[in-house]
């Protein structure tokens, strides 16, 4: 049976020498082959009856028909498995040409481009059957390696030198040999291509003559050094260190945030000599007046203080130190004092103590004009430089910086 069954297939479909032998699959062809002999077998019963009125159609008219309608079928059924075959084939590279691309990535995100990794990512490419980019990365060895160099007869004659030498034996360098065998200091030869470090450093910015506009670009990888020469003499080229320009603006920014910093302690510290100075601020009695009424000034002096205890405790100004910001600048002695007279700022106190932290505080930042100092009368800042000044000969002597935060810290009972 299973015989009769199979040469009723090959009969009904053609397979054996349809054009399609070959292309399908074994589960594919059976498949077809089960599909046309379906329509066959329908196609051969429709076809015996005939149209109404008509003669009936002999055997092998119905014969034909269904073997027609049956190869048609075979080979629709074989065109859809092919064209489903050709897609799920392209999906499936372009799923591998993604995952290569992915380990392409991964690998140059831990190693620098050198001809050794461009050989390990075109090994990559390759066993993704990423041929194109195989040869690309091949390609792209020939733009960093240097050209070959024929060795010098004196270079040669330094190699021989280096293999004669016993295992273990430190040859001279290239230029103490030449100084041995001639008696003179050669001169080093001039490489003639650019290092890799230096073309990522380089900027070229050129001028568009249309519009004025200035368009950058990196150095080609592989540029010589005669290159390099020839673009500098073009019109309206300039060659830019891309370290340099970073290492400009950085500073262009510290600078504009110091200016920033300066002009805002500058407008509290003056605010405070003002408001001390003012007959309305300072002592128990002006204190509990200005908290039962709620006095403006008063309110003022507390916010100002509160600011000044909140930016400048001494673990703050460490901290500025350590990171190099605008009053980093301060001495640690510096730091210990301005840190002490601002904890001692109390509303409640004279206004002559107050004054006097507040000179100090003044005194210390002006050394390193980190202070506006146009906003104050000459008499403040002459008091402002002699307190601050003996307010530092005041501080305990320590003999490690860690015992001398802890006792200043202790003995001022400074905010940690």
């Amino acid at each position: 049976m299973a015989n009769i069954r199979e040469g009723l297939l090959n009969l009904v479909s053609g397979a054996p020498n349809s054009p399609y032998r070959g292309l399908l699959s074994p589960a594919a062809s059976e498949r077809a082959r089960n599909t046309s002999l379906t329509d066959a077998s329908i196609a051969m019963m429709l076809g015996s009856t005939g149209a109404p009125g008509a003669p009936a159609p002999t055997f092998m008219q119905a014969l034909a028909g269904g073997l027609q309608s049956g190869r048609n079928s075979y080979g629709q059924v074989a065109d859809a498995e092919i064209i489903n075959r050709q897609a799920l084939q392209q999906i499936q590279a372009a799923q591998k040409a993604q995952l290569g691309q992915e380990a392409l990535a991964r690998h140059f995100a831990v190693n620098p481009i050198t001809p050794e990794s461009l050989k390990t990512g075109a090994r990559i490419a390759a066993s993704f059957s990423d041929m194109a980019t195989y040869k690309a990365l091949l390609d792209q060895i020939a733009t960093i390696t240097p050209d070959a160099v024929t060795l010098t007869d004196n270079q040669k004659d330094y190699q021989a030198y280096k293999d004669s030498l016993p295992p273990g034996e430190i040859p001279k360098s290239w230029l103490e040999y030449q100084k041995a065998v001639s008696g003179k200091t050669p001169t080093a030869p001039k490489a003639d291509r650019i290092p890799q470090a230096t073309i990522e450093d380089i900027i070229i910015r050129t001028v568009d003559p249309a519009t004025g506009d200035i368009v950058e670009t990196a150095a080609p990888v592989g540029m010589t050094f005669d290159e390099l020469e020839a673009l500098e003499q073009q019109e309206g080229v300039t060659i830019e260190s891309r370290t340099r320009i970073e290492g400009a603006n950085l500073k262009a920014t510290q600078d504009e945030a110091k200016k920033g910093d300066i002009k805002i302690l500058s407008s509290d510290l003056l605010s405070i000599e003002e408001l001390l100075t003012g007959g309305n601020t300072g002592g128990r009695l002006r204190s509990a007046v200005g908290f039962a009424t709620n006095n403006d000034e008063f309110n003022e002096l507390g916010n100002l203080y509160d600011k000044l205890k909140a930016q400048f405790t001494l673990k703050e100004l460490a901290s500025a130190k350590a990171k190099g910001v605008t009053f980093g600048a301060l001495s640690d002695g510096e730091r210990m004092m301005v840190a002490n007279s601002i904890g001692k700022l109390e509303r409640t106190q004279s206004a002559e103590l107050q004054r006097l932290e507040l000179s100090r505080i003044v005194g210390a930042f002006a050394r390193h004009g980190l202070v506006d100092t146009s906003g104050f009368s000459p008499a403040f800042l002459e008091l402002a430089e002699k307190n601050a000044r003996e307010g530092l000969a005041e501080l305990p002597t320590t003999t490690s910086s860690a015992k001398s935060t802890g006792s200043v810290v202790d003995q001022y009972g400074l905010e940690q």
